[in-house]
């Protein structure tokens, strides 16, 4: 079925200029998909109102919006979504919204945020939907408090971080199933339910059915009791930054104790940060420090700057490469295809870095004269 796109820009030649406009202008009762598409980085000051129904969905994605004084809405939000809607599924993704939270009240089958960040400070997601069934689902997403009713069936957050600013509650879903993958709440959290893996529980938490609850890889509060435990820890995270905007945000500082650090799934470091793979490039940073030749402590140093290089973040890379994700300290032996699967570069990357390192070695044996090193773990 085709979709109805509506482009807003400030600065191109798009038909909109402000994303309320493409609201009102949007095919209502239309059974295609409707797609507000911001195609600038600036500032749209505007408290967001959608009153019109769109039964084949409707979708928000863009840049940046922004609610200020200037364009108030009923209650302050920066965006509502009202009780006249019906049946229609709403999706916002890769947005960042200040200012007021975003308020569910239609009968919405399923709220969906990907790549968003909403200012914790100001912002945050009351989801009240009319009719139950309701399916909530955070993907990557920093947002301020959650809050869902009984009407919110299931609440799905990945790779998310919510936070309470004021150290109240984070995320008040007393009465939804909640599953949590990579996720660090800084505040209380309340659930019916609650599937915790690789997630930091920084605060309260108070289950309804703890026996049918799951922690695992997780950071909890130790007064939480009666929910099923695997490999999880009681001890408390030490964060870098709370501020939101910190290029360190929510993310563990180095004196964070080791069980946290490393006591994610595959050894990872347990939050909204796992997919960073922080531990795994520290370690390979060590193995690489450990194989230069001795020089002095210059020659170290400038190893160590030259292996932060290779193995640093995205930003760092010089090259337009996805990401570098070999890990020596799981011994590959080489990269297979498998039928039916994509090919993606990170697979001709690993076994170029295998095949790098190999030949690395041997002309170190043959020309150095120095005989293979004894096998040690992360070598």
């Amino acid at each position: 079925m085709p979709t109805s796109t509506l482009r807003v820009s400030q600065t191109n030649n798009a038909p909109f200029r402000k994303i309320q406009d493409a609201l009102n202008a949007a095919p209502g009762n239309s059974p295609s998909p409707v797609v507000i598409e911001i195609q600038d980085s600036h500032t749209y000051s505007e408290a967001l109102v959608v009153s019109r129904n769109f039964p084949g969905g409707l979708g928000d994605s863009g840049q940046r919006v922004g609610n200020s004084g200037s364009w108030p809405s009923p209650g302050g939000d920066v965006l509502q979504i009202g009780n006249a809607i019906s049946g229609a599924s709403f999706t916002l993704d890769g947005l960042t919204l200040a200012g007021g939270k975003i308020t569910i009240r239609g009968d919405v089958p399923k709220v969906k945020l990907r790549f968003c960040s909403l200012d914790p400070a100001t912002s945050g997601i009351d989801c009240q939907p009319k009719n139950p069934g309701t399916a909530l689902e955070l993907d990557q997403v920093i947002t301020g408090p959650v809050k869902t009713s009984a009407n919110v069936a299931v609440a799905t957050l990945n790779d998310t971080a919510v936070q309470n600013t004021a150290g109240a509650t984070a995320l008040d879903a007393a009465v939804t199933a909640v599953s949590l993958e990579h996720v660090t709440v800084v505040g209380n959290t309340l659930a019916q339910t609650l599937m915790a893996s690789n997630a930091i529980l920084f605060g309260t938490v108070t289950l309804g059915d703890a026996a049918n609850s799951c922690f695992r890889y997780s950071c909890y509060p130790k007064e939480v009791t009666g929910m099923k435990l695997f490999r999880c820890t009681t001890l408390l995270p030490i964060f870098s930054s709370f501020q939101f905007g910190h290029p360190a945000y929510l993310g563990l500082s180095v004196n964070t104790p080791a069980a946290l650090r490393r006591g994610g799934e595959e050894g990872g470091e347990m939050g909204v940060w796992y997919a960073a793979g922080i531990p795994w490039r520290e370690q390979e940073r060590d193995v690489e420090i450990r194989r230069i030749p001795a020089g002095g402590a210059q020659a170290r140093s400038d190893a160590g700057h030259a292996a932060n290089s290779i193995r640093g973040s995205k930003k760092d890379m010089k090259t337009d490469i996805s990401k570098l994700p070999l890990k020596e300290w799981k011994h590959s032996l080489g990269v297979f295809l498998q039928m039916g699967r994509v090919q993606l570069d990170s697979d001709w990357n690993e076994q170029a870095d295998l095949s790098l390192r190999l030949l690395q070695r041997q002309t170190e044996d043959v020309v150095a004269h120095r005989q293979s090193q004894p096998w040690v773990p992360g070598r």
